[in-house]
């Protein structure tokens, strides 16, 4: 075998599609589907989701939007501390304790906060979808919810300074609320006093035409986003005496999913951008990627932006699109799967666990199933996809000459069917009539350019040994003369450990240069 080796071993800039696809990096991708990054840079296919079947979900009639997870004190059983699961729908609210499902309420939430360190209790806003359900509060041992005539309709919650916050009243989408400090879920928890101590509210810009979206406890103050601004509440001691500070007029979030938060950084989705929020400045970190999504086939969808944080990844929910972020590498990667997942919720970690795992919620109302992901591959997890990636049309340094392509192949792991496809782009070649025949008459080109571009080379499938879950060099023997060229690579998966999980470390085509005179246009 002759020619030179060109390796391809990083592509740490993930999918670049702002542009076009021959002036990409040498590291960035056309796409990118189901994998995440490795710690050493290289691409590893996405752990499974699979479909859980917890006692209580047979009861639920409505598709459940999960929430989020928290951790409940019970001293009924011998002081411990529980994770709780809380999840809500049409019908109802309910929460996941002890591997059961119990719904609590009648009233449909989008939002809780859990205050109290040794005698813990959740509170619950009032319905801002039916003022009639009220809120409270919830403890552990609780058949249901005990409620509080005064509790504030609303979609979003946080702790500050020993004190509930509370925003998203359809009546007034401009007001943030406040209980009085240290609140026990008594009566007066939400009851307005002349005391400084007492509870209260306070409208933010309220004339802007703008709604409260979401409200979260960040470095030492309350960030506010409406939807087009973002604002700051900080405060020492007595909140009539605090300061609101606009820290940006164009930037907000859609809904109250569209923050996360990821150590010192807040990510926000924006107006089809994503931005990474600290110290009261936004960076925009989807420049080079554009989100693709078909408003129109997810119409019927009950939420089409979600935000969730996997790990040290971002996953962004753009309508019928998954997008997952890797805060290392800073490249981006697409996720496919047969499930309309939404929210990914990451239960508590506790001394003795050792993977982080998810309850994952559902975006489609008709869809009552609740989903599982493990950020791990194990033997009894699996979930059939496609792993592959589409590179960067490459020139290799000499865009005006043509290449000769004896082989290439690739560095991966993988025990299932992986293809290659060497796709060429040339100005004008030479078809053979037995690539003509494959043609109509009426979609051929000039006698000069029949075929316009030169067809894609697709290798045969190769099906690995079983247990080959090593890496090996895939290769494919075929030559062809090109300008420019992109290579594919196609991997199926299951995502057990047994299988793979399949890895890309690298692609290493062996080329030479095949013209030494130039055209004087080509």
């Amino acid at each position: 075998m002759t020619g030179t080796p060109v390796v391809m071993d990083s592509f740490a800039g993930g999918i670049v599609n702002r542009t076009d696809a021959a002036s990409l990096a040498d590291n960035e991708l056309q796409d990118a589907i189901n994998f995440v990054y490795g710690e050493d840079g290289t691409l590893i296919g996405r752990p499974p989701i699979c479909v859980r079947e917890d006692a209580g979900l047979e009861a639920i009639t409505e598709r459940l939007r999960l929430i989020k997870w928290t951790v409940m004190f019970s001293a009924a059983q011998q002081k411990a501390f529980f994770p709780v699961l809380v999840g809500s729908s049409n019908d109802g609210t309910y929460v996941f304790k002890e591997g059961v499902w119990d719904r609590i309420s009648g009233a449909e939430i989008e939002d809780f906060v859990t205050y109290g360190n040794t005698n813990n209790l959740i509170f619950f806003p009032r319905s801002a979808a039916d003022f009639s359900e009220k809120g409270g509060t919830w403890k552990y041992t609780d058949a249901s919810i005990t409620h509080d005539d005064l509790t504030p309709p609303g979609t979003t919650m946080c702790v500050h300074k020993e004190r509930v916050w509370l925003a998203g009243d359809p009546e007034f989408p401009s007001r943030l609320y406040y209980t009085k400090i240290t609140p026990d879920g008594s009566a007066n928890d939400w009851e307005q006093t002349s005391s400084t101590t007492s509870s209260g509210f306070i409208d933010i810009a309220p004339g802007n035409g703008q709604s409260i979206t979401k409200i979260i406890e960040y470095s030492d103050a309350i960030v506010i986003f409406k939807d087009d601004s973002t604002w700051i509440l900080s405060y020492d001691g007595v909140v009539s005496r605090g300061q609101l500070v606009q820290v940006n007029n164009v930037i907000g979030a859609q809904n109250n999913q569209c923050v996360v938060e990821y150590e010192n950084v807040l990510f926000v989705y924006h107006q089809g951008r994503v931005y990474a929020f600290a110290n009261g400045n936004y960076e925009q970190i989807n420049k080079k990627t554009r989100f693709d999504g078909d408003p129109n086939y997810v119409s019927e969808y009950s939420e089409t932006i979600v935000l969730s944080m996997i790990g040290d990844n971002l996953l962004v929910r753009n309508y019928d699109f998954l997008y997952i972020y890797s805060v290392f590498t800073t490249g981006w990667l697409r996720w496919d799967t047969d499930f309309p997942v939404g929210n990914f919720a990451q239960r508590p970690i506790f001394i003795g666990d050792e993977i982080p795992y998810f309850f994952v919620s559902s975006v489609d109302p008709d869809d009552l199933q609740i989903y599982d992901f493990h950020y791990t591959w194990t033997a009894d997890r699996e979930e059939d996809m496609d792993c592959n990636i589409k590179t960067k049309i490459y020139d290799f340094g000499v865009p005006y000459a043509y290449k000769r392509l004896f082989w290439w192949g690739v560095d991966a792991v993988t025990n299932m069917e992986i293809r290659g496809i060497a796709s060429p782009i040339s100005v004008s070649f030479s078809p053979t009539w037995g690539e003509v025949s494959a043609y109509d008459w009426g979609d051929l080109h000039t006698w000069g350019s029949l075929l316009v571009d030169r067809p894609d080379v697709i290798s045969p499938d190769y099906d690995a040994d079983a247990g080959s879950t090593y890496r090996r060099i895939y290769k494919w023997l075929k030559g062809l003369r090109f300008r420019q060229i992109y290579f594919q690579v196609l991997m199926h998966a299951n995502g057990t450990s047994s299988d793979g999980p399949v890895r890309l470390a690298s692609i290493i085509p062996f080329i030479t240069a095949h013209e030494t005179v130039v055209k004087k246009a080509s």
